[in-house]
């Protein structure tokens, strides 16, 4: 039996989605072992979905009574996992990898052990010094456990490449299908904004931590009258967006759509904003799903000066590149014109055609090939 292993509940894991999709159709019966919280009601998958639930879900977040929560998790999965025979564990991020770890080391050597890492495992935003040595002392430990490593940037890949003298991880960029996007006037049309402003587009969690305020103030101080943002999504901040939009001509809020609806409203803009704060190597190194949907609609894009995702935007010459601790929009604007936007538009549609799940697809199943399950 294969199973993705995950310690968070699957809530919206667009990439764990894609790559049990890409097996499942590959004739790899793969399944997904996650975290249940009681009263959520999960959408359903056309593959199983085993959701284990936690006896000490709602007692306190004290630091010791944590270490008992994950014990409890780790121990049940590994239970379901023994009794179902598993032979392949797909491990998603460090916490998967914790679990698929002490399954082959108590229950089943024979098992294989694919580590996925979504993010910079031990430099994310938030940690403590103590919890960055205790993640890296963990990773360097287990990483060399594994069949195949897989992460979602090539500095993520050479940073564990060069920090545990192992081979270079498969780079798989948490990219959309291939799809066939047609411009069209969807948001122009909501908020009556002429065909001759220039309109950006803010897709995503509302949230400070994502540089909405930096956004919005950005647009509220702009001299400038022909250019428009629209926000769409939820968070914390979505109040104050509301609010803004009622107060200034040129913020506008959407609430979100449909996933499969998404993309035809990113279209129906002139550029996709987003902005991630070089708080950390995480960030610094990132590859966002959000940069690669704009690429799919065929939107330049306005993205903050973290290494990777600017340096990509540079290079393929699909957008602009600011500094991230402030959004001005009017110097932004001095910069571009129609015809550098239909530059940046013509170069994004060449771009989408390289970097989508189709294409990705093909790396996961040559792994799976590798270990002689395909």
């Amino acid at each position: 039996m294969f199973y993705q292993v995950l310690i968070s509940d699957f809530l919206n894991d667009n990439r764990v989605e894609k790559t049990t999709e890409s097996l499942n159709r590959a004739g790899v019966d793969m399944k997904v072992l996650c975290l249940g919280r009681e009263g959520v009601d999960y959408p359903k998958h056309e593959y199983e979905v085993k959701r284990v639930y936690l006896l000490s879900q709602n007692w306190s977040k004290f630091f010791l009574i944590q270490i008992f929560k994950f014990l409890e998790l780790i121990f049940k999965m590994c239970l379901y996992l023994k009794k179902n025979n598993a032979r392949v564990l797909h491990c998603n991020d460090l916490g998967g990898l914790i679990v698929g770890f002490t399954f082959k080391l108590f229950l089943e050597r024979s098992v294989k052990l694919i580590y996925d890492s979504h993010e910079f495992q031990t430099e994310v935003h938030g940690l403590s010094k103590n919890q960055k040595k205790m993640r890296k002392f963990l990773e360097s430990l287990l990483i060399k456990k594994v069949a195949e490593t897989i992460t979602v940037s090539e500095s993520i890949a050479l940073a564990y490449q060069k920090d545990y003298s192992i081979a270079k991880p498969v780079v798989i960029y948490n990219v959309p299908y291939l799809a066939e996007i047609k411009k069209n006037n969807k948001l122009r049309e909501v908020f009556h904004i002429s065909e001759t402003d220039i309109l950006f587009i803010y897709q995503g969690l509302i949230s400070k931590a994502r540089g909405v305020k930096e956004i919005a103030e950005g647009f509220m101080s702009s001299k400038n009258q022909a250019a428009h943002v629209v926000f769409m999504g939820n968070g914390p901040y979505v109040n104050e967006i509301k609010s803004l939009s009622e107060e200034c001509h040129n913020i506008h809020y959407h609430p979100p759509v449909k996933k499969e609806e998404l993309l035809n409203y990113s279209s129906s803009a002139d550029f996709g904003i987003h902005l991630i704060p070089n708080t950390c190597l995480n960030h610094d190194y990132c590859m966002p799903n959000k940069l690669f949907e704009y690429l799919s609609s065929s939107l330049p894009l306005v993205v903050s000066d973290v290494h990777d995702m600017s340096n990509f935007v540079i290079k393929n010459e699909i957008g602009v590149v600011i500094k991230s601790e402030r959004f001005d929009i009017d110097t932004l604007l001095l910069s571009i014109d129609k015809d550098k936007i239909n530059h940046y538009k013509n170069n994004c549609k060449k771009l989408s055609k390289i970097y989508n799940w189709e294409q990705e697809e093909v790396k996961l199943l040559s792994i799976y090939n590798r270990l002689g399950v395909l």
